[in-house]
């Protein structure tokens, strides 16, 4: 408190001021009154301002404030009025009030015990005179039902004398309606977290939904928990017939729907690509089929396309080497703050703009195309073919950084070692080649791939890109393709060559080395195939990486995509952008329509009438129904970003489509149910 009586320091003379002393020291209010801030003090040495307060009572001594905050102009008053807000500011004005008080800390926390303490017994006080009461006149104390505390507060049920006398008293005792409340607000508060814990109830109301709905599908994963315990959540979707025939998804454990529903009337399931999920003879999805034969197992198609390009990283020892070579340069310069240095330095000199900021990335287990983008941080896009492109790619950059640290006097001999093994690697034509061969793979299927993990895709449009890389895979495992990248890959290296002429002990390899010709010992009675020894290094290099690689590729896009093409032609139609073309009888409807058909056990001319039906008269529902177009809010956004129409065009086609008809909506031409066809389109 003698510090306090110094304080403040507030010097009046203007002119050794930087700022007007009647807004630094004075608070102005809403009322228009001025308010001096008396613990604010001015420094004219160091020309910095202080809070006293704070200096005296806050914890923490190190904010600006307590170790001096240098003036500015521009952001002062701002800061003291952020400071006045402040949390510390706070707390030690409340000790600065408390200390001038006289009051210590033991005496308040007494106090405020004994408030407690004397409140406590006030209650009991009262509670036990409404049981000598109720004792007295030989009144029951409990009632029949309504007994629980949360429900205190509604007073039109009866909740027995006892609790009758404590809710009368409480209307007049202030005391015992605090007590009521609090006993209220907590008895709610612990009936949620019951209701959260009971899963079999929960399970069971979701089970009544689903049976309703008739069809439903599965989404099955798992995964490891903090202790390292591998959980499975299941997923159910389903058209909810009790909420408006919304499209639902809920969570529960398999115990509850074994126990709760008929899988019979599974339609889809979908799983992670794990053996014990999908296996076809042994996974869940078979033992499902044992159940529901009908029903269909989906894969994330992005997914599947990602482990198509893992099964092509994996096909080869020479793939593998490169991509754990990008890895490893990658961590060899984030792991040390002087050798990320040194790259930071190699890209500030030669490049400019966004460009500087570039950095290697490393390739991610679970990351999409993290692949794909590692390589073209090194190697630019396949796209960027002429000589002035390639003089721009960081491969360039990689060589220059970790010749530095190679040949360096100051790096230790462990990581100038490991420099020299990453340059060996790099100047490695089979390295090169390689990058080269899965640039142009990816500049393929990553297109793709993210037009896969987009909201709202076409179905077609999908499956004619998946299609059209089947189709170009087949194309690029020809000799001439191959000539074709070894000629981009020389004209590279020379691009290259040339601008590592100043680098020494670092000569770029133009073509594979040769290598010993194995001998094949020729034994009695069997011929030795000499043409199959005596093979060159680049024809070795042709049939064992470069038609490996594609062919494994493309096998794997047959097995992974071809299994669920029928699924994807039936859904595809049942897109409301592909309404336009079921109405002008563009597209044929029958192998797709049938498939689907199968699927839910339903006729196929039923289902065609339905569904020609609900194309005709699908906009007319839209403009007429806003109820109905609330419900199918699954595709409320297709129709306003895809096929903008106006109010005139929509009376027009709603005209010519119904033909005189009666306008409205009508299920009764078909004999299935009313909502088969919105279901098949919900789903």
């Amino acid at each position: 408190m003698a510090f306090l009586k110094l304080h403040p320091i507030q010097p009046s003379d203007i002119k050794s001021l930087s700022f007007d002393p009647r807004k630094v020291y004075f608070r102005l209010l809403p009322t228009g009154e001025s308010l001096q801030r008396k613990w604010l003090s001015y420094c004219v040495e160091n020309k910095s301002v202080y809070c006293s307060i704070c200096m005296a009572f806050s914890i923490d001594k190190n904010t600006t404030f307590c170790t001096g905050s240098v003036v500015n102009i521009k952001n002062l008053y701002e800061r003291l009025n952020k400071h006045e807000k402040s949390l510390s500011h706070s707390d030690a004005t409340s000790c600065y009030l408390i200390n001038k008080s006289g009051v210590n800390v033991e005496n308040l926390i007494n106090t405020e015990r004994e408030l407690v303490v004397k409140n406590n017994r006030e209650i009991v006080h009262r509670v036990i005179n409404i049981i000598l009461l109720l004792s007295k006149q030989n009144v029951g104390f409990r009632g029949k039902r309504y007994e629980s505390a949360y429900d205190l507060n509604n007073l039109q049920n009866n909740h027995g004398n006892f609790l009758e006398v404590v809710n009368f008293l409480s209307t007049y005792d202030p005391i015992m309606r605090v007590h009521v409340d609090k006993v209220s607000k907590k008895s709610a508060e612990m009936k949620k977290i019951r209701e959260a814990n009971t899963s079999q109830k929960h399970g069971r109301a979701i089970a009544v939904d689903v049976v309703a709905a008739g069809l439903f599908s599965f989404e099955v994963d798992s995964t490891q928990d903090i202790i390292v315990k591998d959980q499975m959540c299941i997923c159910v979707r389903f058209v909810n017939v009790n909420s408006e025939n919304l499209v639902q998804e809920r969570l529960f454990k398999m115990v509850t729907i074994k126990s709760a529903t008929d899988l019979k009337l599974l339609v889809s399931d979908s799983f992670d690509g794990a053996s014990n999920m999908s296996g076809k003879y042994k996974g869940l999805q078979n033992q499902l089929k044992v159940d529901a034969p009908n029903s269909i197992f989906t894969h994330c198609y992005a997914h599947v396309l990602n482990l198509v390009i893992q099964d092509s990283v994996k096909c080869c020892v020479c793939a593998q080497n490169v991509f754990s070579l990008i890895n490893k340069t990658a961590v060899f310069f984030t792991e040390s703050y002087k050798r990320a240095d040194v790259w930071t330095d190699t890209i500030f000199e030669n490049e400019t703009g966004a460009d500087k900021l570039r950095k290697l990335k490393k390739i991610g287990a679970t990351r999409w195309n993290s692949a794909d983008d590692a390589l073209r941080s090194i190697f630019n896009t396949w796209s960027d073919q002429n000589e002035t492109e390639l003089s721009r790619y960081h491969y360039y950059y990689v060589l220059d950084a970790l010749h530095i640290i190679a040949y360096a006097d100051n790096t230790d001999p462990h990581t100038a070692s490991d420099a020299r093994a990453l340059i060996i690697n790099w100047i490695s034509y089979e390295t090169i080649i390689i990058a080269f061969l899965f640039l142009q793979l990816f500049s393929s299927t990553t297109p793709v791939s993210k037009y896969l993990q987009t909201k709202g895709l076409d179905y077609i449009t999908a499956w004619n890109k998946i299609s059209h890389i089947m189709k170009v895979l087949k194309t690029m495992s020809d000799i001439k393709n191959y000539n074709d990248l070894k000629q981009r890959v020389s004209i590279f290296i020379k691009t290259m060559t040339k601008r590592t002429e100043s680098l020494e002990n670092i000569f770029i390899q133009d073509e594979f080395p040769v290598q010993r010709q194995k001998k094949v010992k020729r034994m009695s009675g069997v011929c030795a195939f000499e043409s199959a020894v005596n093979l060159s290094s680049d024809q070795k290099y042709h049939i064992n990486v470069f038609r490996r690689i594609y062919d494994v590729t493309g096998m794997a896009m047959n097995e992974r995509f071809e299994k669920n093409k029928n699924l994807i032609n039936a859904l595809a139609y049942l897109d409301t952008r592909r309404f336009d073309e079921i109405k002008s009888n563009s597209i044929c409807l029958i192998e797709s329509l049938k498939f689907l058909a199968d699927k839910v056990n339903l006729k196929y001319e039923d289902l065609q009438e339905e569904l020609s039906h609900f194309v005709r008269s699908y906009k007319t529902i839209i403009k007429s129904s806003k109820a109905l177009f609330e419900n199918v809010s699954d595709y409320k956004d297709d129709l306003i970003t895809n096929e903008p129409v106006n109010s005139e065009q929509i009376e027009d086609e709603s005209s010519d489509d119904n033909n005189g008809d009666d306008k409205s909506f009508d299920f009764s031409k078909s004999k299935i149910k009313k909502n088969d066809c919105e279901e098949c389109i919900r789903f």
